[in-house]
């Protein structure tokens, strides 16, 4: 799901600052240090080995192949060296022969070291790939299940056990399932049969989308959005952050605070979506999701320790939540399509909390998991194969989505409940966001306090 090469790799293009010859000369110089980087990597992966715990040789092999991509490049041309001479053109400080000489320094680096070192360290991967198998799940290694529980404790921050994660899984896709079909035979389509056949019909009759017709329309979701929500909360939104294409997968990433490089929507530009699906993900990404969310917070001038701490049930989960609210406040009122997209998201975060533990606690088998992803949301089967590679590398943390959104949806109705007509929306997301992200047990808490202090609480 990450590794150090690809973060190197997405900082030097995404991050770096390349403004200044300086900043040029830094970037260089960091080139110049990825061999020592990758040396130190081949160290911890031996000892990884030495324990058992590497992924299997297949999810190897396939590191490999990318980290081969960084060093050569797609079209031929390293990333690292097409960042630097696209970006050297505008440095201000830097006359036309400088510029040739820190170019072609860039381009000696890349040649000589940096795709070398790519090279090596692929290579190595393959070499330690012969040495795994193919076999999933922690269950398999020693004290497995005692480390998964521990997983589960860092990501959802309960004491929720693997078994009480699958039941409800269960339970919540047989609900949305149920959903999906009473919406799309609303629209005309045959509530019998198999999710994937109504799917693939959805998809037909409404099109995908991806590249650069995503990314537009995803920037007038965006723009929208601050309208459509902004009744339930207390903050002045705004819709400035940047739209970008971005490569397999959807993600945001917070802006520099000196305000340097502006927070970012990276689009999946590279996948095939059903036109249907961008409005949940924007409103997960961006705003009332994740943009929402880290704005919350910085309003909230929070004390500095707690500046840059995640919890992933808190986060995911919210904008998990923020999908749903979306659809509470109405907008998909006029786009029924959009909303069975955003159903079948939420019915995926769901299925989560099946396959996960089923991998990891119950001993199924990587052709289990992904048959039953396939079968319960009706996502394409390459979909699903990079979904359960994702699980497989990165035990526990695909349940957080679906528990911090059961919890926060308890915590709200809680809330109603105690409130009565007192209850105010926009209070309560103030109070929940206000926090900073937060073990859900301190989110607990902070919803107390939240009932506390209303008057309808008061004797």
């Amino acid at each position: 799901m990450t590794s150090y090469p690809q973060a190197i790799a997405w900082f030097l293009v995404h991050v770096h600052p390349l403004r200044t010859r300086a900043d040029a000369e830094d970037y260089l110089s960091r080139l110049a240090l990825i061999p020592a980087r990758f040396d130190e990597l081949v160290a911890r992966l031996a000892s990884s080995e030495t324990r058992g715990a590497l992924a299997p040789r297949f999810l190897l092999a396939r590191a490999a192949d990318e980290i081969d991509a960084i060093g050569r490049g797609s079209d031929g041309t390293p990333p690292l060296l097409a960042r630097f001479v696209a970006a050297a053109a505008d440095l201000y400080d830097v006359d036309a022969r400088a510029l040739d000489e820190l170019v072609g320094e860039a381009e000696r680096l890349v040649r000589e070291v940096v795709s070398p070192a790519c090279a090596r360290l692929a290579a190595t991967v393959r070499e330690i790939a012969t040495r795994v198998t193919d076999d999933v799940g922690v269950w398999r290694a020693t004290d497995g299940d005692a480390y998964y529980r521990y997983l589960l404790r860092v990501y959802t921050t309960t004491d929720v056990s693997a078994e009480e994660i699958f039941d409800l899984g269960l339970r919540e896709v047989s609900r949305i399932q149920a959903e999906v079909r009473l919406a799309a035979s609303a629209l005309g389509y045959a509530e019998t049969g198999s999710l994937s056949s109504l799917f693939a019909r959805l998809r037909a009759d409404r099109g995908v989308v991806s590249g650069t017709p995503a990314v537009t329309a995803c920037r007038e979701l965006v723009h929208e959005a601050p309208q459509l929500v902004g009744t339930a909360f207390a903050l002045d939104l705004h819709s400035d952050l940047a739209v970008d294409p971005g490569e397999n997968i959807a993600y945001f990433v917070e802006g520099a605070r000196d305000g340097s490089r502006p927070e970012t929507f990276y689009v999946p530009v590279d996948q095939v979506r059903p036109t249907y699906s961008l409005a949940s993900l924007v409103y997960h990404e961006t705003i009332p999701g994740h943009a929402l969310q880290i704005q919350a917070a910085r309003d909230a001038r929070l004390p500095a320790f707690l500046d840059g701490v995640s919890f992933a049930a808190f986060t995911e989960g919210w904008a998990t939540y923020a999908e749903r609210l979306a659809w509470e406040l109405g907008a998909y009122e006029d786009d029924p399509y959009g909303n069975i997209g955003r159903l079948q998201e939420e019915l995926f975060r769901a299925a989560r909390l099946v396959v996960d533990p089923g991998l990891h606690a119950m001993g199924w088998t990587y052709d289990q998991a992904v048959a039953y992803l396939i079968d319960a949301t009706g996502l394409s089967e390459a979909t699903v194969r990079d979904e359960v590679d994702r699980y497989v590398v990165q035990p526990g943390q695909a349940v957080a989505y679906g528990v911090g959104l059961y919890r926060l949806l308890d915590l709200r109705a809680k809330a109603e409940e105690a409130l009565g007509e007192a209850f105010d929306l926009a209070r309560f997301h103030e109070a929940v966001l206000s926090c900073g992200s937060v073990p859900l047990s301190v989110l607990e808490d902070v919803v107390e306090a939240f009932i506390a202090s209303c008057p309808a609480s008061q004797p």
